[in-house]
């Protein structure tokens, strides 16, 4: 039986042609009409300490976002509807996964290295962002949402916490909030009332908070400190997970005490 060789490669050929050009249409409708892009990776980058949105033209936006264990800053962040949003992400300490839930924007998070992606915002509604790659025990409650609001002509972040305007301070700018950033104390505990690791900070300082040995204790600056000095002695009822020794300067631990009586 003979075998045409060359006709064999010719169609071998034509159907290579034929599966190139379909996968080059599917990039292209990918690309073109789905608005799919590939995730960029800025090198040597300048680092940046403080996470914000920086306003570059008439709904277009660059949001420098910070995430660290266990939490996303900004963690609320609210645009005009038709927004166009650079993000520059950047981690302070381990990878963690940043995604847009119902969006193609799904990144990492990498210390010393900045993702950028990009996104536009054409429908109202609220986008939800979470961490999708493991990170540590409070993996699960890192999360943060972007809400696209037809009522406002100006972005606004917050991190989702209570400013204490009554006591006459910004919380961010409170040497006591920069001293639980560095030691990591809001990754177990919340500022804004919601339980996570720990229990929260928020209306803690004057209540009387029940021990894991049944006794009842009020949470006086005395608890505090004791508490903050040695974690085991007094553990609350319900919340098992060890919290570690941290050494701090006894102004550090003034100012972490000075605003958790302040967190009302």
């Amino acid at each position: 039986m003979k075998i045409d060789i060359f006709g064999l490669e010719k169609k071998v050929i034509y159907i290579a042609i034929l599966l190139s050009v379909v996968h080059l249409s599917l990039i292209a409708f990918a690309v073109f009409r789905l608005g799919i892009t590939v995730p960029g990776c800025v090198l040597n980058p300048k680092p940046f300490e403080k996470a914000e949105i920086i306003k570059h033209g008439d709904k277009r936006y660059e949001l420098r976002m910070i995430a660290k264990m266990w939490a996303f800053e900004p963690k609320i962040v609210r645009l005009p509807v038709g927004s166009t949003l650079e993000i520059f992400m950047t981690s302070k300490d381990v990878n963690h996964g940043f995604q847009i839930v119902g969006t193609n924007i799904n990144v990492m998070a990498v210390p010393g290295v900045m993702t950028q992606a990009e996104i536009t915002f054409n429908n109202p509604g609220a986008y939800r962002i979470v961490c999708n790659e493991f990170c540590g025990i409070g993996h699960q409650e890192m999360n943060g949402v972007i809400e696209i609001d037809p009522n406002i002509e100006e972005p606004q972040i917050s991190n989702g916490y209570q400013q204490v305007a009554a006591a006459g301070f910004n919380l961010d700018e409170h040497p006591g909030k920069k001293a639980m950033d560095k030691f990591g104390c809001v990754a177990c505990h919340s500022l804004d009332g919601s339980v996570v690791v720990g229990p929260s900070f928020k209306g803690l300082f004057g209540k009387r908070e029940e021990m894991a040995s049944g006794e009842k204790v009020l949470v006086d600056e005395t608890y505090l400190r004791a508490s903050i000095s040695d974690p085991q002695k007094q553990v609350v009822k319900g919340f098992s997970i060890q919290m570690p020794v941290t050494p701090m300067t006894p102004e550090e631990l003034n100012h972490i005490v000075e605003l958790i009586k302040a967190i009302k």
